[in-house]
């Protein structure tokens, strides 16, 4: 995660959890930085730090968007 010019927050390791397909994998590694990034912004509004935007999540993986989006799996 970049704040300004600056990396604030960069990780890699493997995932706790088994995926048994490739969108499932994508899909658990766009919770994972959703999941980072909702603390991330916790810890900024504790410092008094205002965020007016929300915070954009990327992914080009057509099938874990699709499995983000179906309710079925919430």
């Amino acid at each position: 995660m970049n704040m300004g010019s600056a990396v604030v927050s960069w990780s890699c390791k493997k995932q706790a959890t088994v995926a048994t397909s490739p969108a499932e994998a994508e899909y658990i590694s766009a919770w994972e930085a959703a999941c980072e990034t909702v603390w991330l912004r916790r810890i900024l509004q504790d410092l008094e730090i205002s965020q007016a935007k929300a915070t954009s999540l990327f992914t080009d993986s057509q099938s874990a968007i699709k499995l983000a989006k179906n309710p079925a799996f919430h």
